[in-house]
C-alpha cells in the first residue's frame, strides 16, 4: 500500500466527491430528509480501502418563518368602579 492521497465520499451509495482533507461540508441537502454517508480511502496507486461505517443522518425541519395571513385580536373591558 502507498499512503492515502484522497477520500471518496459516498452519499446514499453514490460517489458524491473525492477530497484530500478529512473534513467535508455537504450542500444542497433537502430538509427533513434521511441520508447515508460512507468513505473509502484511496492511495496513489488508485487502490480503495474497505468502506467506513455508514453515518445515517436526517436533516432538520426548517423553522416556520412565514408571516401569519390572519391576525385575530381580542380585548376585554372591566368596570373599575367610580374614580
Amino acid at each position: 500500500n502507498i499512503g492515502v492521497v484522497a477520500y471518496n465520499v459516498y452519499q446514499n451509495g453514490v460517489l458524491k466527491t473525492s477530497i484530500s482533507s478529512t473534513s467535508l461540508t455537504v450542500n444542497g441537502l433537502t430538509a427533513s430528509t434521511a441520508y447515508s454517508f460512507f468513505v473509502m480511502a484511496k492511495d496513489a496507486a488508485g487502490n480503495l480501502s474497505v468502506a467506513s461505517n455508514t453515518a445515517n443522518v436526517t436533516t432538520l425541519t426548517p423553522a416556520d418563518t412565514s408571516s401569519p395571513t390572519t391576525v385575530t385580536l381580542s380585548a376585554t373591558a372591566e368596570t373599575l368602579g367610580d374614580y
